[in-house]
């Protein structure tokens, strides 16, 4: 699945603010220590203070609004024996995403600079236009156009891998 990449890069942007140290336009800072016993707990409650912050995005970090989400373009292919199809959707509008409620982060940050969390969010609307292809045993598909999903009770899980960097002689994830 090929994914618009400024949604990567705000959900890891999102963990980075909590896990690093950040300053916000504001002056406000959130920190979580890393050898803290609490870790896994400071992450979630900052990751939820950081989500509702970028509600609608902040344009001197370069971080895209998280409610509306804009997903210019999203391509999934899937083939096995009996269904082989290409799905190409376009100006995907998601709104909900920031009401998300996270129920645990984990994260392991001594041997694989991992961290993974869930959440739910209550309730989602995407839309969108959509292109498919593909075939059904023998039988061709083709369609598209306009698209809308309704979701309520959705759990999410995302696992997010950081990478330390230098600069000034000082280390990053």
């Amino acid at each position: 699945m090929e994914v618009s990449g400024h949604i990567l890069l705000s959900l890891t942007l999102l963990i980075v603010t909590v896990v690093g140290t950040i300053a916000f336009p504001k002056g406000s800072m959130y920190t979580c220590e890393r050898s803290s016993p609490q870790l896994n707990d400071c992450v979630r409650e900052g990751l939820a203070t950081v989500i509702a912050q970028f509600r609608t995005g902040n344009l001197e970090l370069g971080v895209p609004p998280l409610d509306p989400m804009e997903v210019p373009y999203l391509q999934v292919h899937h083939d096995n024996n009996n269904l082989s199809l290409d799905l190409t959707m376009k100006n995907i509008h998601i709104v909900g995403f920031s009401d998300i409620k996270l129920a645990k982060v984990t994260t392991n940050l001594d041997d694989v600079n991992k961290v993974e969390v869930t959440g739910k969010t209550p309730a989602l609307r995407i839309t969108g236009q959509y292109l498919s292809e593909g075939l059904l045993v023998t039988f061709p598909l083709h369609s598209a156009g306009s698209f809308a999903i309704n979701m309520t009770e959705v759990t999410s899980s995302w696992v997010v891998y950081l990478r330390r960097v230098e600069r000034n002689q000082t280390q990053y994830l």
